[in-house]
């Protein structure tokens, strides 16, 4: 396999764990993504000197982001998505000088954005979405305009400074505060529910003061129903014995 330039076997039902011995010098792509790949991403993915495209995303990979990934220099994507990978971004990162692609997104990275991620100029697409990273984001607004992919949704400690960034780029991030923390949104107020309930109230006791009136304003149907067929029968009784006169 030493002349081997690309390994694709994505959606191919594999599982276990990645290998630790890797015998491809010349492998530049590498897309083991959509499958059942378990256990943490070893230190000897390094062996990979030539590595350029990684996707190892939609695995259960757990564990954290090998700091020797700094190693592999000439990378220029990192899809890691999709999967269960803990702890930081490691600041070995930022010794990628080729790098382009950075994609994180649903993971279990927690900590704080580095900033130096802001300071490597080839990056294009950067996706921190769906992970647990808290404090201010801090890149400024000159950084994710010139970015072709920005995500840091669905990270509900993080937050923005609203001097720096504005909503339309922030997209799914929340303000922060003048403490540094994510400003949520009020929950109704206790006056706004009582103001709700009494015109739920005004609109039922009128409901009730209108049948009260009613009830106590006039007779019931009932007895408007016997005085009505009374009358109609005293009526008829009327009605006969005239009858019975003409007839005479």
């Amino acid at each position: 396999m030493g002349h081997l330039t690309s390994l694709t076997l994505s959606n191919a039902n594999l599982s276990g764990f990645l290998p630790h011995h890797w015998h491809c010098p010349n492998l530049t792509h590498l897309d083991l993504s959509g499958n059942r790949i378990t256990g943490a991403i070893p230190d000897t993915l390094t062996l990979l000197s030539a590595i350029t495209h990684l996707n190892l995303s939609s695995n259960d990979l757990n564990g954290n982001i090998p700091t020797s990934i700094g190693d592999l220099i000439s990378l220029t994507t990192i899809d890691l998505s999709n999967n269960s990978i803990s702890g930081r971004i490691p600041d070995t990162v930022s010794t990628l000088p080729e790098l382009e692609v950075l994609n994180l997104g649903s993971n279990r990275l927690n900590g704080s954005i580095p900033q130096f991620l802001s300071e490597m100029r080839g990056l294009k697409e950067l996706n921190l979405e769906g992970n647990d990273f808290d404090g201010m984001v801090p890149f400024t607004a000159k950084f994710v305009s010139r970015l072709r992919v920005f995500r840091a949704a669905g990270n509900p400690k993080l937050c923005y400074n609203r001097s720096v960034l504005s909503a339309e780029i922030a997209i799914g991030v929340a303000p922060c505060d003048k403490y540094g923390f994510p400003v949520m949104a009020p929950p109704a107020t206790a006056t706004a529910r009582s103001e709700r309930s009494a015109d739920y109230d005004d609109g039922a006791k009128d409901g009730d003061a209108d049948e009260g009136a009613d009830a106590r304003g006039g007779p019931s149907a009932a007895v408007l129903g016997v005085a009505i067929g009374l009358s109609c029968l005293a009526f008829a009784v009327i009605l006969l014995v005239c009858l019975c006169k003409v007839c005479r």
